[in-house]
């Protein structure tokens, strides 16, 4: 019984022996604390003081239900009962406006002397409203919007629709069970990492947009692993110290696409804000992927690559095509063809084919043509040799001077 008599309100507010009154007050005051609010009746000017707002429902077990807290200014329905249990706000209501070509004028403002009798308007330029500034709703609608130009709307038909302002909204639609968001700047956060999708911060004014998201390996790592930004990228993460050579990719034309391996530790990889480099961990890098808006590429791998094609593999390079490797190894199953039409360089200290173990002879190599070959080619020539015995004994050493690019053979 204690607790039920704590839950009644003061019997001093009561006024006993009296019908239930309704009456149209007006909010003056607001008690956060307690949630009441002071009132005045608009007609006769009677004032209560912490009266408590009605709500569709409310327990006050955990506070739950659905309520809101009053403004001043706001237009309301005092109820007193008969039981004697404390005045309350019954709903709140529109005061009316009387709206003309020249704009709405509030009711409250059009009231006067009570006792002074006037004749109603019959211009047709002038009608009478209770919107209250309210958005045109279609029956069926249920709508909560604050002052500030929040909402949650429940259309009839089933589409709701939950927003700050109509630039930052959620619409769910039934049909096709369709999600649809409309930002200026949306970003998400989660254990796995962040997305960041819109207009860069306001430091930055040539209204530049992006993507970026960043993704976790495990999700009770401090930092992200991965950072994927599509779009103008403001602060592309810096090559390793000591290697600053990213080939063609522009340093003027601004960069559109980049992706970022730095694995994730107690100093290194990206926050999961913002997606920032953490200190000096861009040392730590092991890929990257980069290409600027006049599409110059850069791609960097601190492991092995591995290119696996069941079918035809064509390069089509316009311009010229260079490789540099420590070594390299091109082996085929089937026939191998080197062309060019023009002239085929091949250079080395040296050079062999077939895998054989003289080497091909370059120019200035010098060489040494055994006797027996010297007298078989003389003879092939037709030069008389008098003693062709001795010719077979000999031979000729000397450097290579001159070389031909063309090969005959019969």
């Amino acid at each position: 019984m204690a607790e039920s008599k704590q839950l009644l309100p003061s019997a001093k507010r009561f006024i006993p022996g009296r019908f239930s009154e309704v009456l149209q007050t007006v909010v003056t005051d607001i008690n956060m604390r307690s949630w009441t609010v002071d009132v005045v009746s608009k007609l006769t000017g009677r004032y209560w003081a912490d009266v408590q707002a009605g709500s569709p429902y409310l327990h006050q077990a955990q506070g739950e239900g659905i309520y809101c807290m009053p403004e001043v200014g706001a237009t309301c329905m005092l109820c007193l009962p008969t039981d004697m249990s404390g005045p309350f706000i019954m709903a709140f209501v529109s005061p009316g406006q009387t709206t003309s070509a020249k704009g709405a004028v509030d009711a409250r403002e059009q009231q006067g002397d009570p006792d002074e009798k006037k004749i109603p308007p019959t211009n047709r330029d002038i009608d009478y409203t209770y919107s209250s500034n309210r958005p045109i709703a279609k029956p069926g609608d249920i709508v909560m919007r604050g002052r500030d130009g929040n909402f949650c709307i429940l259309h009839r038909g089933g589409v709701l629709q939950i927003g700050a302002s109509e630039m930052s909204q959620r619409i769910y639609i039934p049909l096709t069970n369709m999600v649809t968001d409309v930002s200026e700047h949306y970003q998400h956060h989660n254990v796995a990492g962040t997305i960041r999708w819109g207009m860069q911060p306001l430091a930055y004014q040539d209204r530049e947009t992006w993507w970026r998201q960043c993704f976790r390996v495990f999700a009770d790592d401090r930092y992200c692993d991965v950072r994927l930004t599509v779009g103008n990228v403001r602060d592309p993460c810096p090559l390793p110290d000591g290697d600053e050579d990213m080939g063609d990719v522009s340093t003027t034309s601004p960069l559109v696409y980049e992706v970022v391996l730095i694995p994730a530790g107690e100093d290194a990889g990206f926050a999961g804000v913002d997606g920032e480099v953490v200190k000096s961990s861009h040392n730590q890098l092991k890929m990257m992927f980069k290409m600027d808006r006049k599409g110059n590429c850069y791609c960097r791998f601190d492991g092995n690559c591995m290119l696996a094609v069941k079918k035809d593999l064509l390069v089509k390079v316009k311009g010229d095509f260079r490789l540099q490797a420590k070594s390299i190894n091109m082996t085929t199953t089937g026939d191998a063809t080197l062309g060019a039409d023009g002239t085929t360089n091949v250079k080395g200290q040296l050079v062999k084919l077939a895998g054989g173990g003289v080497g091909v002879a370059r120019l200035m190599d010098m060489v040494m043509i055994p006797g027996a070959q010297l007298a078989a080619a003389l003879g092939a020539m037709g030069v008389p040799m008098t003693n062709a015995g001795a010719a077979a004994a000999l031979s000729i050493q000397g450097a290579i001077t001159t070389c031909s690019s063309k090969t005959e053979s019969s």
